[in-house]
């Protein structure tokens, strides 16, 4: 859904579930994700789950992304005893199918456990201000979410060149920095903004765990790292190291 929303400027984004099967305590799912968005040629179409693979030499720059999130679907797609493939035509829109294999649990009586902090805690963060650089919309949507929820106000940028011009302009506690966007990505905006603020916490955001990727954060000046997906309770966690 968050490909389809980026790679689609016009048109319409269909997410349609399939019940397969429901027996012996196991549901198999089948999922479509369709879209009128850029497309995908025939070369394309056979090598767009391998990793780091993108549409062409441009989408990373017109579109961000590190070419890992279909290599990541298509593992968990699998561990869950399913398969993923697409359909594609270039210029006209793609459809993105998986299946997958859950327990059906209707039945049992799950006990609910909160491992979030304690209230007390997440209290101190009320009435900060914060700029998050994210130019998924869904990521947007999640991060915000959990930051207004806990009484966080938040400005909301789509990539570095923007964050770089609103962060002159504003007074903010702490900078969330998603290291990969288009038109600027998070890296070089942070070595802006350290070259103007020394002091204001900046923690990327990213898929990418690897020990290269955060030596080129810390060079930039970031003082640490959230993984994606992103969870309620790290992000707290981040929040109450690095916000004095």
């Amino acid at each position: 859904m968050s490909n389809a929303l980026k790679f689609t400027k016009e048109g319409t984004i269909t997410l349609i579930l399939e019940l397969i099967s429901n027996e012996n305590n196991t549901i198999k799912l089948k999922f479509f994700v369709n879209d009128t968005g850029i497309g995908l040629n025939n070369d394309m179409v056979n090598k767009i789950f391998n990793e780091f693979e993108q549409a062409d030499n441009s989408t990373t720059r017109n579109y961000g992304g590190t070419g890992l999130g279909l290599t990541i679907s298509k593992r968990l797609v699998e561990l869950m005893g399913g398969e993923i493939w697409v359909e594609s035509t270039k210029d006209k829109g793609s459809q993105f199918i998986f299946t997958i294999e859950l327990e059906n649990r209707e039945n049992n009586n799950l006990e609910e456990k909160s491992y979030l902090f304690p209230l007390t805690n997440q209290n101190k963060l009320q009435g900060k201000h914060l700029l998050i650089a994210e130019d998924d919309q869904i990521n947007q949507l999640v991060i915000s979410g959990i930051l207004e929820s806990i009484g966080i106000s938040v400005d909301i940028v789509n990539n570095g060149e923007e964050a770089l011009n609103i962060f002159t302009k504003g007074k903010y506690d702490l900078i969330l920095m998603d290291t990969h966007m288009p038109i600027m990505n998070g890296i070089i905006a942070s070595q802006n903004i350290r070259n103007i603020d020394a002091h204001i916490p900046i923690l990327s955001l990213s898929v990418a765990v690897l020990k290269e990727d955060q030596e080129k954060t810390k060079e930039a000046g970031m003082n640490g790292h959230i993984s994606k997906p992103i969870t309620k309770d790290i992000l707290i966690k981040a929040l109450l190291k690095f916000i004095k």
